[in-house]
């Protein structure tokens, strides 16, 4: 799905995807959230995480991806 949101959506001016009730992520997770940001990058797109839970960022930062997500503010 954020691949399609990326892809067919015109008039978009960013991707935000708010991960406030996710305690857990998968490695097939990880890797859908990663091919959605490369997919926005490529359109000028910024792609944001919000509300990221602690379990979920210690498993971004031990793949050292955080670096690459951009955060976005609550208010967002």
């Amino acid at each position: 799905m954020l691949l399609w949101l990326v892809d067919k959506q015109d008039g978009l001016t960013a991707i935000i995807v708010d991960l406030e009730h996710v305690n857990y992520i998968s490695s097939t997770g990880v890797g859908a959230l990663a091919a959605a940001m490369i997919s926005a990058r490529k359109r000028d797109l910024p792609f944001k995480l919000r509300n990221i839970q602690p379990k979920v960022r210690s498993v971004f930062e031990l793949l050292g991806l955080m670096k690459f997500f951009e955060e976005a503010r609550t208010n967002e």
